[in-house]
């Protein structure tokens, strides 16, 4: 799983924090992937692609 806030603005480049999460670990990421489904199910989040 990755997940990240890039933000590829001037201000993403040049003066937010951005920062990317690649996570290996098989089991957490089946819980984080779980986490993400139940936000879209709940209507909390929206699905990008």
């Amino acid at each position: 799983v990755f997940v990240s806030s890039a933000n590829f603005t001037e201000a993403g480049q040049e003066r937010n924090i951005e920062v990317g999460l690649k996570i290996e670990s098989q089991w957490l990421a089946k819980q984080i992937t779980t986490h993400f489904r139940h936000l879209v199910d709940y209507g909390l989040a929206k699905r990008a692609f």
